[in-house]
């Protein structure tokens, strides 16, 4: 099942530092995506890497708002009927 539904295993790729996994895991619940683009990464029993979760710039995705208002926004303005969304971290956040 590890090659068509996104495992905690894979998650953690997603989140690594590694250079070997940049853009690897990129789906959410199903590693199709991955297995269509060629990122998919499955990750050996104990393999071992190091985290994160990058340059902080996440804070700005910390509420369900931003989540899934900001991709509808986003297209909304790429077709010229809403005005671009912020890109940057909110004030309050940063």
């Amino acid at each position: 099942l590890n090659r068509w539904f996104i495992s905690p295993a894979h998650h953690q790729i997603h989140h690594s530092l590694e250079a070997r996994h940049l853009g690897a895991n990129r789906g959410f619940e199903l590693a199709i995506w991955d297995r269509l683009w060629g990122t998919l990464y499955v990750p050996d029993r104990e393999e071992a890497f190091r985290m994160g979760i990058g340059d902080a710039s996440d804070g700005a995705w910390n509420s369900v708002g931003r989540l899934y208002a900001w991709p509808i926004r986003y297209i909304l303005a790429r077709i010229g009927w809403a005005r671009p969304p912020r890109l940057d971290v909110p004030a309050a956040q940063s």
